[in-house]
């Protein structure tokens, strides 16, 4: 799994955690739908560190909270530079 596949499984995790769709998410981000359709279809190859941190913000936890897991642990993702 890469970074990109990592953090839309976790949105999707608390999108259905809080019973949110896409809209009240970026009504809470200021991120356009379309902007986040586009991770959590992975359809991106970079995201900001400032965009999953409004993410989590949104979400109520910190960044550490949102990128704890084994999803995020380096050697379950696949790194390519």
């Amino acid at each position: 799994m890469n970074i990109i596949e990592a953090i839309s499984k976790r949105i999707k995790y608390y999108l259905d955690l809080k019973g949110w769709s896409v809209y009240k998410l970026s009504r809470e981000t200021r991120i356009s739908p379309n902007g986040i359709q586009v991770i959590l279809q992975n359809e991106t190859h970079n995201i900001k560190l400032t965009t999953v941190l409004l993410i989590a913000h949104a979400f109520d936890v910190s960044l550490s909270e949102f990128l704890d897991g084994e999803d995020f642990l380096y050697d379950n993702l696949n790194i390519n530079f």
